[in-house]
């Protein structure tokens, strides 16, 4: 319709976003590999990061292309179709042989469930452990097994190891490739000192001791007459005893499995690891989730991105919450109607 020529090589080309990857700390890290606690996960994951290999190239590995005399492992047709070598690391090493003696695989090293172990394990079932051992961990960066190798090559770098070599055992073509995480590594720059870090950290963590910052009128979480909230995992706490003999005979399985659950909760009942800061040396205890769909805490954050998402569909009128009361006689017609749909028929045609 103009009538012109396009010049296709004048055309300004659309610029990609570039994103750094995401990179996981060396107590990050170990919070996953301990809290994987089945051998055939822990193992593969221990070797994508001791490796710094892809999650396919993991899955496809075979048991002789370790070489524990020469401690390197031969990856074959990685990303290009390219073989190349990788570490063997002594403490994987030590997990293999562990593994191997349990699991016995004959061609793949990790193998899929099948009786002549000749399958693969796939790549969607790696991806799920490491999934699960992420949320054990509580670590909430937008990780993923990828992310284990882009770790290594960090960590490799930040410790003096030299581009060039990194280059080599990830396999990348392009020395560009690698050029990425210079951008990510925690250079000697992070060492310095912030100017806050030479206040005085008691008078800025309790401004009531010193009239508050600048005398100004300032309250803070635990002041006196303001209490802290009671979370339900320490009702369950202070009242167990108490709750069991009076409706310990009435519950099911699933309830009582919810309510330990709950209670222990980000407890050392759940176990935990150490995070430890590299610079001051403070420890502080982490404790693990219980993950169970009817806890509070491990649920917060998915309740409140649902109701951020049911808000758009709430009408300009004014709502009720309506509630009503069954007859113990409606309790075995209701619990074998799950879905409840015989309930809220019933009381539609009530309420019209």
């Amino acid at each position: 319709m103009i009538n012109a020529e396009w010049v296709v090589k004048d055309i300004a080309k659309y610029k990609r976003p570039k994103s750094k990857p995401v990179v996981l700390s060396k107590s990050e890290v170990e919070a996953i590999l301990n809290l994987t606690w089945n051998i055939k996960h822990k193992t593969i994951l221990t070797l994508i990061y001791s490796a710094g290999l892809r999650v396919s190239e993991a899955a496809k590995l075979k048991v002789n292309q370790i070489d524990p005399d020469r401690m390197q492992i031969f990856v074959k047709d990685g990303k290009g179709g390219t073989d190349r070598y990788a570490l063997l690391s002594p403490t994987t090493l030590k997990l293999l042989r562990d593994y191997i003696q349990e699991y016995k695989p004959v061609d793949y090293l990790f193998y899929a469930r099948d009786k002549n172990k000749m399958k693969s394990f796939s790549v969607r079932a790696i991806q799920r452990a490491f999934k699960d051992a992420l949320l054990k961990a509580g670590i909430t960066k937008n990780a993923s097994v990828h992310t284990l190798r882009h770790s290594f090559a960090t960590h490799l770098l930040e410790a003096g190891v030299n581009m060039h070599h990194i280059q080599l055992l990830l396999g990348h073509f392009s020395p560009q490739a690698t050029y990425i995480y210079l951008h990510v590594r925690r250079y000697d720059l992070m060492n310095i000192k912030s100017p806050l870090d030479t206040y005085d950290y008691n008078i800025l963590t309790n401004p009531l001791q010193t009239g508050g910052l600048a005398n100004g009128n300032i309250t803070t979480r635990g002041d006196v007459g303001q209490k802290e909230d009671t979370e339900v995992a320490e009702v369950f706490r202070e009242n167990e005893k108490e709750f069991f003999s009076v409706y310990g005979k009435s519950l099911t399985r699933n309830e009582v499995k919810a309510y330990y659950a709950i209670r222990n909760c980000r407890t050392e009942t759940l176990g935990g690891h150490v995070d430890k800061c590299s610079h001051c040396g403070f420890e502080k205890n982490s404790y693990n989730s219980c993950r169970n769909r009817h806890c509070p805490k491990c649920q917060f954050l998915r309740k409140e991105k649902w109701l951020v998402k049911e808000n758009k569909n709430i009408l300009p009128v004014k709502y009720f919450h309506v509630v009503f009361t069954l007859p113990s006689e409606l309790n075995s017609l209701i619990l074998n109607n799950k879905k409840y749909s015989i309930l809220f028929y019933l009381k539609l045609s009530r309420i019209r």
